[in-house]
C-alpha cells in the first residue's frame, strides 16, 4: 500500500509526441523501442561497473524466478501449509529485504561499495 501511494505521487510528463496531424505508426514505435533498448545495452557495455551490476542482477533474477516457481508448491505440498502461511513467509522475506537494504546503506559508509559487489 505504501508503494502504491508513493507511485501515485510520481509526476511523469507524457513522452508521446505526435507528428502534425498524424499518429505515430506501430512500426515506428516498435523500432524506437528496440533502438532505445540497444542504446541502453551499449551504455551498459561501455561501463565496467554497469556491466558487473547488470550481469549480477541477471543471475540473481534468473535464480529468483526459478525459486519463486518452485517455492509455492513446496510450501503448500511439502510443508503442508496454506496460502495464509505462505503469505506470512513472503511478508517476512520482504521485511528481511528492507532490513538488508538498510544495513547495506549503513555498511556503504564504512566499507567501499566495490568489495560488496565483487
Amino acid at each position: 500500500m505504501i508503494s502504491s501511494v508513493l507511485l501515485s505521487l510520481v509526476a511523469v510528463k507524457s513522452s508521446q509526441q505526435k507528428q502534425k496531424g498524424a499518429e505515430i505508426s506501430l512500426k515506428q514505435k516498435w523500432l524506437e523501442f528496440w533502438g532505445n533498448w540497444w542504446n541502453g545495452l551499449k551504455v551498459v557495455g561501455a561501463n565496467q561497473l554497469f556491466s558487473t551490476i547488470f550481469l549480477m542482477f541477471s543471475f540473481i533474477w534468473l535464480a529468483q524466478g526459478m525459486i519463486n516457481v518452485l517455492f509455492v508448491p513446496y510450501v503448500i505440498n511439502e510443508m503442508g501449509q496454506t496460502s495464509v502461511e505462505f503469505g506470512w513467509i513472503e511478508s517476512v522475506q520482504g521485511i528481511g529485504g528492507l532490513i538488508g537494504g538498510y544495513l547495506l546503506l549503513k555498511l556503504n559508509k564504512k566499507i567501499a561499495p566495490f568489495p560488496l559487489i565483487y
